[in-house]
């Protein structure tokens, strides 16, 4: 089969999307990948004015999947940037940018011979492309509460997921939550996956991650994040090493000024196994907003297949999830630090077992069958 994508920046920390499509390109599916073309009106910050500077440029010259290629060798026909007005929420605009990106996918399957493809759409603003060309199926992804993200209108988002929900044949959820707002008759379960060989095998350990006992995160460090708990638990804990991997997109000033805490930084997704396998306590420190409510956090299967004991708050996923590993009860701190403490020395293989026939290319499989 043929697709086309319409999701985040090919290339960039995988997401459950890059995942699942890198596997059906595996399986000898071709893909062309288009850029994400945003939720949010940008704001003129020193992040936003590099970005669009960095969709600008991509769009500038045509730029080949094998410019992106991840660690595997795998990758899209084409990953596309499209220069495109950054204010979705305006009529006008829009319009002009769905005449932008439908003339971008008929001249794409022009150039790859492409007949009927399937239509994927992770980012709900590419609902505009769906009358681009005739394609095979349209799928719509949910796998978060996008109205939920900072920086986004949530009524706008809202309404444009339910007219993209009318367009599509199927809408693929990762959570039971997400399932409530399309119609029961199109909605798909698809859970997110986990690289059991990459997080279970051996690896070295990381030559920054400290010694002695530590509590580790990795990923955004952002305004999901409940630094107030993470303080604490770094106060209280003095002997452990709070460790957190990822880019600081929030105010960690007060976590900063702390000596056993470790922010390190970003780091490539190969390279994390080398971190979660040999620390202590994998850490799911969210706050509670719709947001977390509404996800299915995709390290958490990574966690378990790296086998190390997992401490989390308690959140709505957990009631499906719960037998994986104790949960204090929402806003109970002292709860969550005396789990930190308890976590049982070694590795279990229980937890691995757990996501043994969770793996991304069950997920493609799964996708596969759906279209047949």
């Amino acid at each position: 089969m043929d697709f086309v994508v319409f999701a985040e920046d090919w290339g960039g920390h995988p997401s459950s999307t890059q995942h699942i499509v890198t596997r059906l390109i595996r399986r000898g599916h071709r893909v062309v990948w288009f850029n994400s073309i945003g939720l949010r009106n940008p704001r003129f910050t020193p992040r936003d004015i590099r970005r669009m500077g960095s969709k600008l440029a991509g769009a500038l010259r045509r730029e080949n999947g094998n410019g992106h290629t991840p660690e595997n060798g795998t990758a899209p026909l084409e990953a596309i940037s499209s220069v495109v007005i950054p204010k979705p929420d305006n009529r006008l605009f829009r319009s002009i940018n769905r005449s932008v990106l439908s003339a971008k996918v008929r001249d794409a399957l022009k150039r790859h011979g492409m007949d009927r493809p399937v239509l994927w759409i992770t980012t709900p603003t590419a609902e505009c492309v769906c009358d681009a060309a005739k394609f095979s199926s349209v799928l719509y992804y949910c796998c978060d509460d996008y109205g939920a993200l900072p920086g986004v209108d949530p009524d706008f988002v809202r309404r444009l997921e339910q007219v993209l929900a009318g367009r599509a044949d199927r809408v693929m959820v990762t959570h039971p939550l997400l399932a409530r707002r399309f119609p029961p008759e199109k909605v798909f379960d698809l859970p997110h996956g986990v690289d059991c060989e990459l997080f279970s095998n051996d690896c070295p350990r990381a030559d920054d991650l400290p010694q002695g006992p530590v509590a580790g995160y990795y990923g955004s460090i952002s305004s999901w994040l409940d630094i107030t708990l993470l303080k604490r638990l770094a106060t209280e804990l003095p002997h452990w090493t709070l460790v957190l991997v990822g880019a600081v997109e929030t105010d960690v000033s007060e976590l900063e000024a702390l000596e056993n805490v470790r922010l390190l930084g970003p780091r490539p997704h190969a390279l994390l196994p080398g971190y979660s396998r040999h620390w202590d306590v994998s850490l799911l420190p969210f706050v509670n907003n719709s947001q977390i409510e509404h996800c299915s956090p995709l390290k958490l299967r990574e966690y378990l297949a790296a086998g190390r004991p997992v401490v989390s708050v308690g959140f709505r996923r957990s009631a499906t999830t719960r037998t994986w590993w104790p949960l204090p009860n929402r806003g109970d701190a002292e709860g969550f630090i005396r789990l930190v403490q308890e976590a049982g020395d070694g590795r279990d293989e229980a937890r691995r077992e757990r996501v043994v026939g969770e793996s991304w290319d069950s997920r493609a499989v799964m996708v596969e069958t759906l279209l047949e």
